[in-house]
């Protein structure tokens, strides 16, 4: 159970981090974790303001306090995700420029590359899972046919978390390619 639990983390978080990669269409995961330093504090920005997407180019926020505005265009730009945030009355507005060809392919290696690191997570957990299993069986805490069956257990966990982490790394990478 404990290995399910952390598998489902590490799948959430590789979500989290593709859902936060520029896909050429405005979505409020390409801004919201960025942290805002508001009052020597880092703050998500998603806990400082709100985020609209009235447009499939264009990302509005709209700061809890107005005084925030300057340390958000600070934090947007010095992201380097190539976006360039504008300060409009109360809110900024931040336009979602397309992406080029050559961005585009990056954007898919780097994709992959999040799924892999993902799908790395995984398997270390399975490891440490297994090794737990090991040593409950030497220790004679569980039988050697529990010992099988649990790692057979853990096996098939994995194999659906592999599938769930391949499932959204190939949906990035189709919005990618789709623009």
């Amino acid at each position: 159970m404990d290995a399910e639990a952390r598998m489902t983390k590490s799948v959430e978080l590789t979500r989290a981090e593709l859902h936060g990669l520029r896909t050429g269409r405005a979505s409020a995961g390409l801004v919201e974790n960025i942290r805002v330093d508001y009052y020597g504090n880092a703050v998500p920005l998603k806990s400082l303001a709100s985020i609209a997407v009235p447009e499939s180019q264009m990302i509005v926020i709209k700061p809890f306090d107005p005084s925030a505005i300057p340390d958000v265009v600070k934090a947007i730009q010095r992201t380097g995700a190539g976006l360039n945030p504008q300060p409009a009355g109360k809110a900024v507005r931040v336009p979602v420029p397309e992406l080029s060809e050559e961005n585009r392919a990056m954007l898919a290696r780097t994709a992959r590359d999040m799924g892999e690191r993902g799908k790395t997570a995984l398997r270390n957990i399975r490891r440490d899972a297994n090794r737990t299993l090991d040593t409950q069986r030497a220790a004679g805490e569980i039988t050697e046919d529990d010992c099988r069956r649990q790692k057979e257990a853990v096996q098939n966990l994995l194999s659906t978390f592999e599938a769930a982490i391949g499932e959204a790394v190939a949906t990035t990478t189709k919005q990618l390619e789709a623009h």
